[in-house]
């Protein structure tokens, strides 16, 4: 059986979220769920036996879920980084929350200093015009996984609240989001999920 690993760890994150405002999660046994999205490792990298092959993208992102919901997995943020420049701008933003650690629980000293860089690697695919964050329309653009501007941003805001939630661009991040997702335009699913968060 073909297993979509992306669709799972979007659903862990969702019944995480859920959980936090009171929902029960009783046909989901998530205990079971972590330790299924625990067992995935980045394309390039030697399985063990019951480990499965996962793109470095779908990576990040269960990177983050696990470091936010569950354990941090230092291993794969680790294998992750040193795939930095085969990364897509989502997927940096993802791992550089992801190793800032959670917001009230932010991580300290070198794991932190590695979160900044891939921060800021990351940030090299937006402009900042003196109020508003851009982003490079050309660059990094995943269209086959519902990729948006707003989903972009609205990780940027998430990453930049754990790795320097201080920084000068918080406030223009934040004010070129909710530009964003006024007006007629619809958001799709993930958009809004991110947003939310």
């Amino acid at each position: 059986a073909r297993i979509h690993v992306w669709a799972n760890v979007y659903a862990f994150m969702v019944i995480n979220e859920l959980q936090k405002i009171g929902y029960s999660s009783e046909l989901v046994n998530v205990t079971k769920l972590a330790k299924f999205l625990k067992k995935s490792r980045p394309h390039q990298n030697t399985l063990k036996r019951g480990e499965y092959r996962v793109n470095p993208d779908t990576s990040a992102f269960l990177a983050f879920v696990l470091s936010e919901y569950s354990t941090p997995q230092y291993a794969l943020e680790e294998e992750l980084v040193a795939q930095l420049d085969q990364l897509n701008l989502t997927a940096k933003l993802l791992l550089s929350a992801s190793m800032a650690g959670k917001i009230d629980q932010r991580s300290q000293g070198a794991r932190m200093e590695q979160a900044k860089q891939v921060f800021a690697e990351a940030m090299k695919s937006f402009r900042f015009d003196g109020e508003r964050l851009q982003l490079d329309q050309d660059k990094n653009w995943a269209w086959w996984s519902f990729d948006s501007e707003r989903r972009k941003l609205a990780l940027a805001l998430i990453a930049i609240l754990r790795v320097d939630p201080k920084s000068d661009l918080v406030l223009p991040i934040l004010r070129t989001l909710t530009q964003k997702i006024e007006g007629q335009q619809r958001l799709n699913t993930q958009a809004t999920a991110f947003v939310l968060l």
